[in-house]
Order: C-alpha cells, then sequence, then structure tokens
C-alpha cells in the first residue's frame, strides 16, 4: 500500500505526460452513417476539431481454416474467448499512424481481394499464422478473408483502433455504425452538450472522467 501510494501519482502523471497536449479526451459510438456528415458540419459551424469517422461492424468468428471455433481446441484461453465471442470489425485503405505491420504486408491501394490485418497479440492467443483463412458470420451472412499482415497498435493513442481491420469493399455490403475521438478544450464543452442534444443517438464517452475514476481507484 505504501509503494502504491508512492507511485500512484508518478504513473498516471507520466503517462499523461506522454501523450500530446491535444490527445483525444471525449470517444463517440453508436454514430449512424446519415449523422456523419452533419456531424462534422456542425463542428465545422462551431470551429472544433472534425475527427476521423472509423466504420465498425459487429460480427462473430466461425471459422479458421474452415474448421468450426466452437469445435477447436486454443492453446491460449484468452483465445478461445475471443474466438467464441462478438467483434469489431473494421475497413480501411492505409495504416493508421498509431498501428505498425510487424510480419507480412498491408494491402496495396485498390486491391479486390478479401484481407485482414490482425493485431499481434490477438493473432498470437488465436494461434493464427499469415494466410490462415478466417471466417465471420455478420447479420446471417458468412463472409471469409485471408490474413495478410500483422500489427502492433498503440492502444493508449485513444484513436479508434480495431483487433481485425479488413480490407476495403469487404464490408460495404453489411451494416455498420461509426466512431470517433477528438480533443475537446474547457472552453467547448458547451458546445460538445449542443453535439449530444443534436444527435441524441450518439453516445459520448469522456475518458477524462474515466481516467479521474482510475486515478481515485488508485
Amino acid at each position: 500500500l505504501l509503494l502504491l501510494s508512492t507511485v500512484r501519482t508518478d504513473l498516471m502523471d507520466n503517462w499523461r505526460q506522454s501523450l500530446p497536449d491535444n490527445a483525444p479526451n471525449q470517444f463517440m459510438i453508436n454514430i449512424q452513417p446519415h449523422d456523419v456528415d452533419p456531424m462534422a458540419d456542425f463542428l465545422t459551424e462551431r470551429e472544433m476539431q472534425v475527427p476521423a469517422y472509423v466504420p465498425l461492424v459487429r460480427a462473430r468468428m466461425s471459422t479458421i481454416n474452415g474448421v468450426n471455433v466452437t469445435q477447436m481446441t486454443f492453446e491460449d484461453p484468452q483465445g478461445e474467448r475471443w474466438a467464441r465471442r462478438d467483434s469489431n470489425l473494421s475497413w480501411t485503405a492505409e495504416l493508421q499512424a498509431d498501428n505498425r505491420v510487424v510480419e507480412g504486408r498491408f494491402w496495396d491501394p485498390g486491391t479486390g481481394e478479401a484481407q485482414v490485418s490482425v493485431e499481434q497479440d490477438f493473432g498470437r492467443e488465436l494461434g493464427l499464422k499469415l494466410g490462415d483463412e478466417l471466417g465471420f458470420n455478420i447479420a446471417g451472412e458468412n463472409l471469409s478473408a485471408t490474413v495478410t499482415s500483422f500489427r502492433t497498435v498503440e492502444w493508449d493513442s485513444f484513436s479508434p483502433n480495431f483487433f481485425m481491420v479488413f480490407s476495403p469493399g469487404v464490408l460495404d455490403e453489411y451494416p455498420a455504425t461509426y466512431i470517433t475521438s477528438m480533443h475537446v478544450t474547457e472552453d467547448q464543452r458547451a458546445d460538445l452538450l449542443d453535439l449530444m442534444r443534436a444527435f441524441p443517438s450518439v453516445t459520448a464517452i469522456d475518458l477524462d472522467a474515466v481516467l479521474g475514476q482510475v486515478r481515485d481507484v488508485m
């Protein structure tokens, strides 16, 4: 307890100091496709940061190399849990700045193949390797894609990130919502409240408040 009381402040402060001043402090989910452009217009009118909107598709992994995941045995218990729970999928044409390919190759622009890039630790827990074929069930329909790269992710950047990211076009036909993160200054808090009133289906998560709770627990 004495050690924790001594280091708790340093742990939080050092971590916060490692983030840029404009690091995202608001995370927004449940953004409907038809709200993306109006939200961007609203933020532009209020002279607030217009963030990148990242698509999200809910799915469940069904097969690995044609074998049903419910019939598989995983060396890592966490891998078994990941395989049998719902997954959040996304797609992108370009690798995010806080992601780095450590094995394989990220897809070329305009590729027409169904490819998926997997976060390194997530892939290790599932026992995946390059060239594996992953199958998913999305809203009752089946989809498969080939693992072509593994990535490391800077999760503490507070940018939207995913364990599995697909090449463009693969998930276009499936229902998606959008998520984003942005930096809101103290004098923009009132504008943020107006944004929430204008788009009531959007859920905003105040990261500063979350970190405050973590600090209190520590």
